[in-house]
C-alpha cells in the first residue's frame, strides 16, 4: 500500500495540470471525474510456474521430469551411523597353561637354590567369539592386551609368550614379560596390560579365530621341590579394542536404532481442510561404505499428530530390500527402497491426507541377513539412510486454509507521517482507496484472501471483507474432467479463467483502523482445486501461467485545481 501512494503522489504534479474527465486504467477498469481522484495502473505480471521454480530454487519445490510435472520434496537424513559406532569387536580371550611333566619336575627338583632352568613350550588358543564371527584380521586402533598369570610352581618364574600373529607396524610379533617371584606361598599371581595401539591381530593363521603363541619359562630355584602336574596358567583378553580395519565373517547381529523424525513444512501453515496428494511416496537411500550388508525392517512409521491414520504398516515397512555391502575399501554402495499406497496399510495418502506436521521412524537392522559372509570394516566406514517425502502434484484441495501473521502498521505502510505538516494528502483528506485485481488463472484452483487488523496488542480491531469470511480473487481454469484417466489431458487446465475483483477501504474505515492503532495484520487464505469436493483430480504443470494486473484509485476531499 505504502508503494501505492508514494506512485500516486509522485505523479500529483504532473495530473495536478492535466486533469481529464475520464483516466483509463486498462480495458476494463474507468475511473469517472478523476479531480479529486488518483488513479494509475500498479502492477502487470506474467507468472510461469516453471520460471517461478527455478527463480525460487527451493529444494522442497522441483520439477518432475519424468512426469513433466512439479512435486514437494521434503528430505531429512534417518540416520547415519560410523561402523565402529555400529560394529563393535566384543572382548575376547583365550587361555592356556605351561603344565610341568614328571621329567621336567625331577629336573627342576635336582636345581641347586639359585640356579635356573629354562624352557619353552608353543600351542594354539581358540579364540571364543559371542555372535560366531570369524575374524581374519584386526587392525588395532587403540585397546589393551591384559594377562592374568597363576603358577603353583614354587620357583621363581620369569616368563615370555611370543604371539607370533600379533604384528606391530614393523612386522615384528608381540611379545609380552613377566616376573612371578616365589615368597613362600602359593599361587603365585600376576596381572598386567599392554598396549595394542597400531598392532595387526591375524586370527586365521592357523585355522578359525585361533592364535599361535609359544612360551619361553625361566624357573629359578628358591630350593623347594615340585611335583608333575604343576602349573603355571594364564588368560589372556581383549579389551576395549577400538578397530582401524577388522575383515573377516562378522556374524549376524540385530541392533535397533533410536526413533528419527522428519518434518514435513508443509502442513505446519495450514488451518483447516484436505490437501489430497494422489501418489505420495517416500523414497528411501541407503548408502554404505562398509563391507557388511544389512537387512532392515521399519518397525514403526507414525504421525503423532494425526486422529486417525497414525500409524502405518505393510509390506513397503518390513520388505525392503537387502542393503548392498560395499565391494572395495572407499567404495559407496546405494540401496534404493519406495513406500507407496500399495505397500501400506492404511495407505500412505490417508496419513498426509491428515496433514501430519511429523513421521517418526523407527527401525531394526541384522547384519548379513543373507547368512555369513566375509566382510570388511573400516574405522571411517558408515551406513547412512536418507527419507524423501515426495509429493506430486497430482491430487486436490478442498477448502485448505493457511494464515500468517505479519508486522503492518497501517498508518506508516500507507506512507502517512502525522508529524510531518508538509505532507500533500493525509488521513483526513482521503475518502476512499480501491484496487482492482485482473486475473486470468491459468492454474486449476480458486483462491480465497481475508485481511485481519489488529492493534498493537495483537486484538482483532477490523476485517478487510466484513460481508464475508473469504473474496475469491482467483477462479479456478478450465480442466475437462471428463477426459478418461489416460488421456494426457487428464487433470490438466485448458483454458484460463479471468476474474476480477475490487477491494474497497473507505476513509472512514481507514481513519479507524488507524486511530485504534493498527499494528498488525493476519493474512489468510482458502484453496479449492476445480471440483474438489467431487474427489476430482488436477496436476500441476511448469507450462501453467497466470496473468494478475493490479489498478487502484484514490478518492480525496481535496481540490488539485485550487
Amino acid at each position: 500500500m505504502r508503494k501505492l501512494l508514494i506512485a500516486l503522489v509522485a505523479c500529483t504534479s504532473v495530473w495536478s495540470g492535466c486533469v481529464r474527465d475520464t483516466y483509463l486504467l486498462d480495458e476494463d477498469l474507468v475511473v469517472e471525474d478523476l479531480d479529486p481522484s488518483f488513479a494509475a495502473p500498479l502492477l502487470e505480471a506474467h507468472l510461469n510456474m516453471g520460471d517461478i521454480e527455478q527463480a525460487i530454487d527451493d529444494e522442497n519445490f522441483i520439477y518432475n521430469d519424468d512426469e513433466a510435472s512439479f512435486a514437494l520434496i521434503y528430505p531429512t537424513e534417518l540416520f547415519s551411523v560410523l561402523a565402529s559406532d555400529l560394529i563393535e569387536i566384543p572382548v575376547f580371550a583365550l587361555s592356556d597353561s605351561y603344565t610341568v611333566d614328571a621329567s621336567t619336575a625331577s629336573t627342576l627338583n635336582a636345581l641347586p637354590a639359585g640356579t635356573s632352568f629354562t624352557d619353552n613350550a608353543s600351542d594354539v588358543a581358540t579364540v571364543d567369539l559371542p555372535a560366531g564371527q570369524e575374524l581374519n584380521t584386526i587392525v588395532v586402533k587403540s585397546g589393551s592386551l591384559v594377562i592374568e598369570s597363576s603358577s603353583d610352581i614354587p620357583f621363581d618364574l620369569d616368563y615370555t609368550i611370543d604371539f607370533t600373529s600379533i604384528l606391530d607396524g614393523g612386522n615384528q610379533p608381540l611379545m609380552v614379560s613377566d616376573l612371578l617371584d616365589f615368597t613362600g606361598s602359593l599361587p603365585i599371581t600376576s596381572d598386567n596390560s599392554f598396549d595394542l595401539t597400531g598392532y595387526t591381530i591375524h586370527l586365521a593363521d592357523a585355522g578359525t579365530n585361533s592364535l599361535p603363541f609359544t612360551v619361553n619359562a625361566t624357573f629359578t630355584s628358591e630350593g623347594q621341590n615340585t611335583s608333575a602336574g604343576s602349573a603355571l596358567s594364564f588368560s589372556v583378553s581383549f579389551e576395549n579394542i577400538e578397530f582401524e580395519r577388522v575383515e573377516g565373517n562378522l556374524g549376524q547381529e540385530f541392533y535397533t536404532f533410536q526413533a528419527d523424525t522428519q518434518d514435513v513444512d508443509l502442513y505446519k501453515d495450514l488451518n483447516g481442510g484436505i490437501l489430497h496428494f494422489e501418489n505420495p511416496s517416500i523414497s528411501i537411500l541407503f548408502r554404505n561404505s562398509t563391507g557388511v550388508s544389512f537387512g532392515l525392517e521399519f518397525t514403526s512409521l507414525i504421525a503423532p499428530e494425526n486422529q486417525s491414520a497414525t500409524s502405518l504398516s505393510g509390506p513397503d515397512l518390513t520388505n525392503l530390500p537387502v542393503i548392498m555391502a560395499a565391494q572395495n575399501f572407499g567404495d559407496i554402495a546405494l540401496t534404493e527402497h519406495t513406500i507407496t499406497n500399495q505397500g501400506t496399510s492404511p495407505q500412505l495418502s490417508e496419513m498426509m491426507d491428515e496433514g501430519p506436521f511429523h513421521i517418526i521412524y523407527s527401525s531394526e537392522v541384522q547384519t548379513n541377513p543373507d547368512g555369513l559372509t566375509e566382510n570388511f570394516v573400516l574405522d571411517t566406514s558408515f551406513m547412512s539412510c536418507t527419507a524423501e517425502v515426495v509429493l506430486p502434484f497430482y491430487g486436490y484441495a478442498d477448502n485448505f486454509s493457511i494464515s500468517d501473521t505479519l508486522d503492518f502498521d497501517l498508518e506508516t505502510e500507507l506512507g502517512f507521517d502525522p508529524n510531518d505538516s508538509s505532507e500533500v494528502i493525509g488521513p483526513e483528506d482521503v475518502e476512499r482507496i480501491t484496487m482492482r485485481f485482473q486475473v486470468d488463472n491459468g492454474l486449476p484452483i480458486e483462491i480465497g484472501i481475508q485481511v485481519v487488523f489488529l492493534d498493537d496488542q495483537q486484538v482483532v480491531i477490523d476485517s478487510l471483507f466484513v460481508s464475508e469470511d473469504y473474496t475469491y480473487i482467483f477462479q479456478p481454469g478450465y480442466v475437462d474432467f471428463s477426459l478418461p484417466d489416460s488421456d494426457p489431458n487428464h487433470g490438466k487446465v485448458l483454458s484460463p479463467t479471468r476474474t476480477t475483483t475490487d477491494v474497497v477501504l473507505t476513509g472512514d474505515r481507514m481513519r479507524s483502523l488507524i486511530d485504534q492503532q493498527s499494528s498488525y495484520i493476519i493474512l489468510r487464505a482458502v484453496g479449492n482445486t476445480s471440483m474438489a469436493s467431487q474427489g476430482e483430480l488436477i496436476k500441476i504443470y511448469p507450462e501453467y501461467n497466470v496473468d494478475i494486473r493490479v489498478a487502484a484509485k484514490l478518492d480525496t476531499q481535496i481540490n488539485l485545481n485550487e
